[in-house]
């Protein structure tokens, strides 16, 4: 009997370890699934941000790209993919920067261009306007000579010498250096010097 008993309670004793070793089988099993879903979950949450940080990038939005690519290692301050990350986001705003100055240096150089183009136009037009001025000036000069010099020669062929001499000399205050009316206040000269004879 008393080898019943003990055989009874070396059961009892086996089938309670078996028991106790069965349930710390499955709490390890439900750690270790937990354990491995908080991985598969930590995995998908760093997969997320550094998906939507380098969408950010793609937009040169730097400062949304560094903020999900931080927010991945907040989640696992060793991923190597979001340190590298954060690297290619610091060169990419560095040669953004730097494209955005060579942008404004070339716009800043068109619009000098432009405004060289334009005041050298303005300087054309207003030569060619005074150009023209001069020119009609000159026209409205010549024919008020000339109509002194008709003037001065029908007063030479009515033989008024002085007259035609001071008519002459009208038409060569207002164009100094007329030949027509050097040679008429030659020829005045000469008629009346023959005229005296």
């Amino acid at each position: 009997r008393e080898k019943a008993r003990a055989e009874e309670a070396a059961r009892r004793e086996a089938e309670r370890k078996a028991e106790s070793a069965k349930r710390e089988a499955e709490l390890i099993a439900k750690e270790k699934a937990k354990a491995e879903e908080e991985a598969r979950k930590k995995t998908e949450q760093i997969a997320g941000y550094l998906e939507r940080a380098r969408s950010e990038l793609a937009d040169n939005d730097f400062t949304g790209a560094r903020r999900y690519a931080q927010r991945a290692l907040d989640v696992d301050d060793t991923n190597k993919d979001a340190r590298k990350l954060l690297t290619d986001i610091d060169k990419a705003e560095k040669a953004c920067e730097v494209e955005q100055v060579r942008l404004k240096a070339e716009e800043e150089a068109r619009k000098q261009a432009e405004l060289e183009a334009k005041r050298k136009a303005e300087e054309e037009a207003l030569l060619a306007r005074e150009r023209a001025k001069a020119q009609k000036e000159a026209e409205k000069r010549a024919k008020k000579a000339e109509n002194y010099l008709s003037r001065a020669r029908l007063q030479l062929a009515n033989k008024k010498f002085d007259t035609a001499r001071a008519t002459v000399k009208k038409a060569l205050e207002i164009e100094p250096e007329n030949k027509d009316a050097m040679k008429l206040l030659a020829e005045i000269e000469k008629s009346e010097k023959a005229s005296r004879e």
